[in-house]
């Protein structure tokens, strides 16, 4: 998936008959993927309203990699007929489906619709026909509909969507993307293979590993399908690659276990509770992740935005009225000779440490995450404080500086390289899809010096590159973001490259304040 600007779509009367199809009523040319209903004219109107007093098309245009509308047609006309109107407004967004087949392309299209209309029963049940002819399988549709697997199933045994002339399609395609039949034939009694390929079975099984064969022999499995699919399942479990990655051994130990992704490829009948609470398991979380969608694009497209406090935290945080998604800490380490770092006694400085971390508390969301930074030397004693708070620790991080920042004597030690940081939390952290070692918990940045373009502003700066890892992973497009140690302000400037986010700034010294201001143009 790619997201960006994306050139006007093409004309009408510029489509292809492979672009096209015709209106079933009038004979016009009309985009292929807009399968339902066009808006009334009163739906039309509040749409192309809204998007006029916005100044901007709020949720993006979807397209397939030939530049194709599949979502946004209305969004589209609206657009451009203000445009066309003076209105001055910004490009609509874009996102790019790439590798999708027509099937996935129609399903996608419904599946966005029974999510952002108003269908009636009907449109909703021929909706949801329509996907299952077209190779979705149920559990997909349960996901979309709302609802659990077997009921989608029981509805189309029993005739709830007969008046949708449901057609069961011959053959699905699985989360692997591996093609499979909808329905599969238990083994004979008497086994044995009775694949058509029954050669190749016996060479993929004479090639397999040694638990696969046990497992095959154990339980009189000889058909090629499924030593292919107990050999890719047992690769699987040795990469530990997923979370049902332990379903060969299910297999192996009870055979007991269901193939593809949903309640109808079945090898053994008892599978079916294992089963269900997976789909149970799947679709809260998807659930959950639709809703952190909405909240995204409720807040696309917008800017960051600031407020700087000069003032002790201690005495400023009970006086807020916002409660924070996020709160990136990097407190005074007691370990500097700087006047703002240096305390009496070390029992003094956790002290501090336990009242700041109260203070913090107080103003966290119930769903947040914190990242709190300390010196190598005192971490035990914060992840104490941490736990003694109900603070979960989820995460310990290892900021490996790639300079000497503190020196290069290595008389009677090694060379301080590093620093903990510690994450607590209960919410999700908003990662990239592509997977990268920016998920690792050692994270190395060099620290800030006057001739980078990070530069040094401040005795103990920490880079702008991890910050922003931080701002990224650890928040949502809307949420609140709290540094209440701010220095010169690099939690703001992360805030104000990842965009969409609202960051309070509190810092004690004036000369400091004076520099976030100027950091951050305000």
């Amino acid at each position: 998936m790619a997201d960006g600007f994306h050139p006007l779509p093409k004309d009408p009367k510029d489509l292809t008959v492979a672009d096209t199809v015709l209106g079933a009523d009038t004979g016009e040319v009309v985009p292929p993927y807009q399968l339902f209903d066009p808006l009334t004219p009163e739906e039309y109107e509040a749409l192309k309203r809204d998007i006029c007093e916005r100044g901007r098309v709020l949720v993006p245009v979807e397209l397939d990699d030939a530049g194709r509308v599949l979502d946004g047609h209305h969004r589209i006309r609206a657009w451009q007929e203000l445009r066309e109107e003076g209105v001055e407004i910004a490009e609509y967004p874009t996102i790019t489906r790439f590798a999708m087949t027509e099937e996935q392309k129609r399903n996608h299209v419904r599946a966005l619709n029974l999510l952002r209309r108003q269908l009636s029963p009907e449109q909703r049940n021929s909706t949801i026909a329509a996907m299952r002819a077209d190779g979705m399988t149920l559990e997909a549709i349960g996901k979309v509909a709302g609802v659990d697997t077997e009921t989608v199933r029981r509805n189309l045994s029993n005739g709830t969507f007969a008046n949708a002339k449901v057609k069961v399609p011959d053959r699905i395609i699985g989360k692997d993307g591996k093609v499979r039949p909808t329905r599969y034939q238990r083994r004979s009694d008497s086994g044995g293979i009775y694949s058509n390929d029954a050669e190749k079975a016996r060479k993929l099984l004479s090639a397999a590993p040694e638990a696969v064969r046990e497992c095959c022999a154990r339980w009189n499995v000889a058909e090629q399908w499924k030593v292919e699919d107990l050999t890719e399942r047992f690769r699987r479990a040795e990469r530990d690659e997923d979370p049902d990655s332990h379903t060969f051994w299910t297999i192996y130990h009870s055979g007991h276990i269901q193939c593809g992704d949903e309640h109808e490829a079945i090898f053994y009948p008892t599978a079916m509770q294992v089963e269900i609470r997976k789909a149970d398991k799947w679709n809260a979380e998807y659930r959950r992740t639709l809703a952190i969608d909405r909240k995204r694009e409720d807040a696309l497209n917008t800017t960051s935005t600031f407020r700087v406090y000069q003032a002790d935290v201690l005495a400023l945080l009970p006086t807020l009225d916002t409660r924070f998604d996020l709160v990136i800490a990097d407190p005074p380490y007691n370990v500097t000779a700087n006047t703002w770092d240096t305390f009496e006694s070390r029992d003094l400085f956790l002290a501090e440490v336990h009242d700041w971390l109260r203070a913090v508390q107080d103003v966290l969301k119930p769903q947040y995450n914190l990242f709190w930074f300390c010196a190598p030397q005192y971490a035990t004693d914060v992840e104490l404080l941490l736990r003694n708070r109900e603070l979960p620790v989820q995460s310990r991080i290892v900021w490996q500086r790639r300079n000497m920042a503190l020196g290069s004597d290595a008389t009677y030690k090694f060379i301080d390289t590093w620093e903990m940081v510690f994450h607590c939390g209960n919410r999700p952290l908003n990662w990239n899809q592509q997977w990268s070692d920016e998920r690792f918990d050692v994270q190395t940045f060099a620290v800030p010096q006057s001739n980078f373009e990070d530069e040094k502003r401040h005795p103990t700066q920490k880079p702008l590159g991890l910050i922003r890892r931080l701002v990224e992973f650890g928040s949502y497009p809307g949420d609140d973001v709290l540094d209440p140690f701010a220095g010169s302000g690099t939690t703001g400037h992360a805030c104000a490259e990842v965009g969409a986010r609202h960051c309070t700034l509190i810092e004690r010294e004036e000369e400091y304040c004076r520099v976030i201001t100027s950091r951050l143009g305000l």
